[in-house]
Formats: structure tokens, C-alpha cells, sequence
């Protein structure tokens, strides 16, 4: 849609269409990074059981992965590619190839997987910023920022919920469960 858009020199409609995309991304990726962030114990010990419990920093660390390649793919998939900006997005995966690289060299041997998962999410960042500064030339895109909060304020009634389910429940499958399914019901009803 946005390559026809741009044939057409439809800026308003391009700016328009990518802001909604932008929402569908908050809109889904918010919730889910706050579910992996305060549910990781549970994900763990259900997917790889007690042995694996020190990976739940892990996956702490890269909850917010959701988030931030949600952004690059509408900053760099969504509109550079479509603008003919192949150039610029390749320029951004070697940045964060290279602070990948960089940090995990440097990270890792301290900090095991912890690092790698920090050098990670670094890397993902820098993709993402160099696609919104390469973007921003071409279309400027609007945050709603009260759309943000109103979603950050519905996943921060996530945290009790979270903690209600963990008094109910001893099993870690069953705090999984119960939490997604109380706060996908929460969420929708927000």
C-alpha cells in the first residue's frame, strides 16, 4: 500500500497509514513485553524447566526486543524499502552487526549469556535508531503519545494481576495460563 501511495505522491496518506501501523505495533508489542518481563520465570521453567531458571534474567533482558523491532520494521520495512532505501537499511543491519559483534566480544566472557543478550538488544537499538534517522528525511511520523500511555497504564494493571495468580497458584503452568489469560482480558477491556 505504501509503494502505491508513493506513486501516487500521497504523503498525508503514507504519514496516516504508517501512524496507524505504529499504533498496531504499541498495541501489541507493549503488552507483550511487559508479559515477558514479569512472566519469565514461568516461560522458562515451563519451556526448559528448573535447571534453566538463570536464563529468566535472559529473557528479562531481551522483553523488550518486541518493541523495538516492531519500530524498525515500520521505520525500515514498511518506509524505506518502499521509498527504494535498500541502501539505508543495509547501512543500519551493519551498524548493528557491528555493535553486535562489538559488545558480544567484550560482554559476553563477563557476563555469559546475560551479555550476549545485552549486546543483542544493543544492536537491535542501533538498527532501529538509524532507520528512524534515515525515515525521518522522508516522512514524518506521529506518536500519540497519550495512545502510549494508555496502553503502558493498562499493562502496569498486568503487575498485580501477575502477583494475584502467583498466590493462587503453585505450579508455574498454571500462573502462566491464568496471568495471560486475566491480562488479555484486562487489556481488551482498557
Amino acid at each position: 500500500r505504501v509503494s502505491f501511495l508513493i506513486t501516487a505522491n500521497n504523503r498525508i496518506a503514507i504519514e496516516n497509514l504508517l501512524s496507524r501501523s505504529l499504533q498496531y505495533v504499541f498495541s501489541l508489542s507493549i503488552p507483550l513485553t511487559t508479559i515477558l518481563l514479569f512472566l519469565s520465570d514461568e516461560i522458562i521453567e515451563v519451556l526448559a524447566g528448573n535447571a534453566f531458571a538463570p536464563s529468566a534474567l535472559t529473557l528479562r533482558i531481551i522483553s523488550f526486543i518486541p518493541i523495538i523491532n516492531g519500530l524498525s520494521n515500520v521505520y525500515g520495512f514498511q518506509l524505506l524499502l518502499p521509498f527504494n532505501q535498500e541502501k539505508r537499511v543495509l547501512i543500519a543491519v551493519a551498524i548493528g552487526s557491528v555493535v553486535c559483534i562489538a559488545l558480544g566480544i567484550f560482554l559476553a566472557p563477563y557476563l555469559a549469556q546475560d551479555g550476549s543478550a545485552i549486546a543483542y538488544l544493543l544492536a537491535d537499538v542501533a538498527v532501529t535508531i538509524t532507520m528512524m534517522y534515515h525515515a525521518n528525511s522522508f516522512v514524518k511520523l506521529r506518536y500519540s503519545l497519550s495512545y502510549i500511555l494508555k496502553i503502558a497504564f493498562s499493562c502496569l494493571l498486568f503487575i498485580p494481576l501477575i502477583f494475584s495468580c502467583r498466590m493462587l497458584f503453585d505450579q508455574a503452568l498454571f500462573v502462566l495460563v491464568s496471568s495471560c489469560i486475566s491480562c488479555a482480558i484486562l487489556y481488551m477491556i482498557m
